[in-house]
């Protein structure tokens, strides 16, 4: 029994790695935010993180998520998902009392078209939970219907359809919808396939090259104003970035679903197998994820970044700061931080409860 119970509670090194890896590339990407308009390498190393990293976590969410579906544990999403996703966007709201000038910072609206804080519009980053649940209730479906095929052409279709039109700010509906591929190809990877992705040293070689040629796409635009709103699938497409016919722009849209979903499985490949350090910060992803949005207000308010990056404009102050937003991390899922913060990102409470509190049969 004690064999049995340890089985089942051991993690995939593998998966940790990789969200330990996507994390890191989150930070970087809110906190060189500022700077890339002075620094053509940052401009690279900004887009190129977007290309990919937002993609690949919902590929990821969406394959764990299928066995949520298939045993019916809706709870334990309402758990992991909403309830975290509430107590956050109080979090996220009090910063704007604590950092001067966060709402600027962190580039959000913190009240509703009302002029009130609302829990329907979710702030900065937390788009995401609400992506994650509206792509569950997406994969019930689709176990229901049982024709994967046919739910990724809908789910590639629901993807256009939100970038035809108006964007929706109610739980950020339309980067949920603009998003909801990548979660359905997660959902519908065997675990067979996703083993093969791990195990096939002979793809190493090919998602090199994928990775290779696609940072060299961005490398010769880095001097460019790059089309950002593309990869995060919030540009209409009536007022797309190049400028061209609404017909070709539904095919660059399709054309980043494709790539990014490319460059994704090459890093799932080339990922350590074994457990690392990164593994320690995909085990606690959720407080990265969720805290780290009071470290993007503080520095973006007190320009920390270009006091690093201008004032010692030199490749050694770029690697700095690099280095400072990887320690951000690993200070975030420090144990002492998880500690206090575990009722927020891990609240103590089970929905599966409510009937017994409720005295419900």
């Amino acid at each position: 029994m004690q064999n049995s119970l340890t089985a089942k509670r051991e993690r995939d090194s593998w998966f940790d790695n990789i969200k330990g890896f996507l994390m890191i590339c989150v930070v970087i990407g809110h906190l060189i935010g500022t700077c890339i308009s002075k620094y053509p390498t940052m401009n690279f190393l900004y887009h190129y993180i977007y290309s990919f990293h937002m993609p690949a976590f919902a590929i990821v969410s969406g394959y764990f998520m299928k066995r949520r579906v298939e045993n019916k544990d809706y709870a334990s999403v309402i758990n992991k998902t909403l309830v975290p996703y509430l107590f956050a966007q109080v979090f996220v709201y009090l910063i704007g009392f604590v950092v001067p000038n966060s709402n600027k910072s962190l580039s959000l609206g913190i009240f509703s078209g009302d002029g009130e804080f609302s829990f329907f519009f979710p702030l900065y980053q937390l788009w995401y939970f609400a992506a994650v649940m509206f792509a569950f209730v997406f994969c019930v479906a689709v176990k229901a219907d049982k024709k994967p095929l046919r739910a990724f052409v809908l789910s590639l279709i629901i993807s256009v359809a939100s970038g035809a039109f108006s964007y929706v700010q109610l739980f950020k509906l339309s980067k949920s919808m603009a998003f909801l591929p990548f979660f359905v190809i997660g959902f519908i990877c065997t675990s067979d396939f996703m083993n093969n992705v791990k195990k096939r040293k002979i793809l190493i070689i090919p998602s090199v090259l994928i990775i290779g040629a696609s940072a060299l796409c961005l490398w010769m635009l880095r001097h460019e104003e790059s089309p950002i709103a593309i990869f995060s699938l919030i540009s209409r497409l009536q007022n797309f970035a190049f400028g061209i016919p609404f017909e070709y722009a539904i095919l660059v849209w399709l054309g980043f679903i494709f790539g990014s979903t490319l460059i994704s499985f090459s890093i799932f490949v080339i990922s350590p197998r074994k457990k690392t350090p990164l593994a320690i910060l995909g085990r606690r992803s959720n407080y990265i994820f969720v805290l780290h949005a009071f470290v993007v207000a503080v520095v973006r308010n007190w320009h920390i970044e270009k006091q690093i990056l201008f004032e010692l404009d030199s490749p050694l102050a770029k690697v700095l700061f690099l280095v400072f937003c990887v320690g951000i991390c690993y200070l975030l899922a420090s144990k002492p931080i998880t500690t206090i913060f575990r009722p927020l990102i891990e609240p103590n409470f089970d929905v599966r409860k409510i009937k017994e509190y409720l005295n419900i049969e």
